[in-house]
């Protein structure tokens, strides 16, 4: 009976070890890597937080933070979106968020890619297809929102 009990422990205490190193960090793991910069989290209601610059989103807020910070935010707050900037190129990024392209754009001096990653459980549908990354290049200027990039670019 012992036995049992304790083999159901390990089994339950290993279950949940492997769920956060393969659930929690696939998400933001590899944005890391992209060095992002200008990082704005946007939330679809309000966020009160006086440690964080906050603007009024249409109904939601945003947030400019760091990447370390959005870590942080993201352990207590449901967030909307997020925005970066990156001087990664588009297989690079593609790359590191494992995702595959749905839609390529190009809208005047802009190309846009919309893409799908397993990594990230929000999404849209376009072209029947899910997509919850969207990738805009312009010049030396490379922006990445997931699901989508919200406001101009």
């Amino acid at each position: 009976m012992k036995t049992n009990v304790v083999r159901f422990i390990f089994l339950f205490v290993g279950v949940f070890l492997i769920s956060l190193i393969f659930i929690f960090p696939k998400n933001y793991n590899k944005l890391e890597k992209l060095c992002p910069e200008n990082f704005e989290v946007y939330f679809s209601s309000n966020f009160e937080d006086e440690s964080f610059e906050t603007k009024q989103n249409g109904i939601g807020t945003k947030v400019a933070c760091s990447f370390s910070s959005f870590l942080e935010i993201s352990k207590k707050h449901n967030y909307s979106g997020i925005t970066f900037e990156t001087k990664s190129g588009s297989d690079e990024i593609l790359q590191n968020l494992n995702a595959k392209i749905i839609s390529l754009q190009t809208l005047e001096n802009k190309r846009i890619i919309y893409a799908y990653s397993p990594n990230f459980d929000k999404h849209i549908m376009l072209n029947n297809q899910k997509c919850n990354i969207e990738i805009v290049f312009e010049n030396n200027k490379n922006l990445v929102g997931i699901p989508l990039l919200l406001g101009s670019y």
